[in-house]
């Protein structure tokens, strides 16, 4: 566990540096670019993070696939498992870029979202170059689910990092240059190319013979396809979910409250880069380990998170409030605290919910997660419904911790259903 620990530290550290540069960055580029420049780029970043999604899950089946190959000794097998993921995720990802062509190409559509139509060319330029990022993204992605089955945590990571950190950087020199966008975007999508040889790099370094083009295998497209779809169910519904109690505030709420909710909102779901470092880490554990050896793994992970949670939620029920003062007002900390207090609790039930669910994902039965999913999400707008319209903001972070807590409790059930296993756990 001690090695799992480490890795999960280093997962950790490769998350915040990032945050630290841009957080340094961004105000120089809003300054420098303008408003509506700057909100162009941001949602390029967006879009270029969530670029995964045209992967429908593949990457996460790789690292599946690719762990219990390492664990039986079949190593050869996995240059099979990835030609015949990256087949796919090329393809998946080739009609998402030619989608977003035919949007940009679109010109009534391109300037609807513009208010300064003098920005056009350079706009539609820049989403022209940006398109190409899709199939680069995808496959950068896959190569990391395959070298991340072999627990090279510190490898992905330090690309991580370089990428990120250029991510932020590579428009503040640019800037010096020229403010064009088109400019910007290019020297984005040219790093993300470099990011892809760097990672084939080390997967050729660490997987012997991967460069062997294999034919293509029916049985791997299935279980490829087959479990790539449902975790895409999860992936897709997993952000709606969290962004509904701001949708459902607009629409059964005050307009004039919802900041009250939202900035401790973001505050919270900043402390899950906690438990996404460490379920990241024992993702290929507990696909490629024993029933014993996983069962052990899970029991100890969930008790470091409720030791990280726990004195964090105690000290923000007893001292939200004067955090809140503090930090912005007294008439803020007023309406905001309690809500703080809910959100932090249910943040805890959500950090524990991400243990269970690596393992249920890892034991190939990512449609179990998909069908709780998809039941949380008509019970969680019902429930936001009936909170918001009676309790108003409180009553969304009420319907968020009875939501996480709901969800967590399934998902461990479940994990413990899959293993038969309750009474050895802890």
């Amino acid at each position: 566990m001690s090695s799992v620990f480490k890795l999960s530290v280093h997962n950790l550290v490769s998350q915040i540096i990032p945050l630290l540069v841009g957080f340094f960055s961004i105000p120089y580029l809003i300054n420098h670019l303008g408003n509506e420049k700057f909100g162009i780029l941001s949602i390029i970043w967006v879009f270029i993070g969530y670029f995964s999604f045209f992967d429908m899950g593949l990457s996460r089946t790789l690292t599946i696939a690719c762990s219990e190959a390492i664990a039986k000794c079949k190593e050869e097998a996995i240059t099979q498992i990835f030609w015949t993921s990256a087949r796919l995720i090329l393809t998946l990802s080739t009609i998402g870029f030619l989608i977003l062509i035919s949007i940009i190409l679109n010109t009534d559509i391109l300037a609807s979202f513009l208010h300064d139509k003098t920005l056009f060319e350079d706009v539609k330029y820049s989403l022209l170059i940006f398109s190409f990022s899709i199939p680069i993204v995808t496959l950068t992605t896959a190569i990391k689910g395959v070298l991340e089955s072999k627990m090279l945590f510190k490898t992905v990571n330090y690309l991580y990092i370089g990428q990120s950190v250029l991510t932020f950087l590579l428009p503040v020199v640019v800037l010096t240059f020229n403010s064009n966008l088109t400019s910007i975007v290019a020297s984005l999508v040219l790093m993300r190319f470099f990011s892809l040889l760097l990672h084939l790099k080390y997967l050729i370094k660490y997987f012997k013979g991967i460069l062997n083009i294999s034919f293509l295998s029916f049985a791997d497209f299935k279980f490829m396809l087959s479990q790539g779809a449902w975790m895409t169910v999860s992936q897709t519904l997993g952000p709606i979910i969290v962004y509904m109690d701001r949708f459902c505030l607009t629409l059964f709420g005050s307009s004039s409250t919802i900041a009250f909710y939202t900035t401790p909102a973001e505050l919270t779901n900043k402390l899950q880069i906690i438990p996404n470092s460490l379920s990241r880490t024992l993702f290929p554990k507990f696909a490629s380990e024993e029933k014993k050896s996983g069962l052990i793994k899970y029991g100890k992970s969930i008790n470091v998170i409720l030791l990280a949670f726990v004195p964090i939620c105690i000290l923000t029920t007893f001292f939200g409030r004067s955090f809140l003062q503090r930090w912005i007002n007294e008439d803020f900390a007023k309406e905001s605290y309690l809500i703080l207090t809910l959100l932090t609790w249910g943040a805890l039930f959500n950090a524990l919910a991400q243990i269970p669910y690596a393992y249920i994902q890892a034991k190939s039965q990512s449609k179990l997660t998909a069908y709780i999913h998809i039941c949380e999400f008509f019970f969680y707008v019902f429930l936001l419904a009936i909170l918001i319209s009676n309790y108003g903001v409180v009553g969304a972070a009420l319907a968020s911790a009875i939501r996480f807590l709901i969800d967590f409790l399934l998902l461990h059930f479940t994990a413990l259903k899959i293993q038969k296993a309750v009474k050895n756990v802890y």
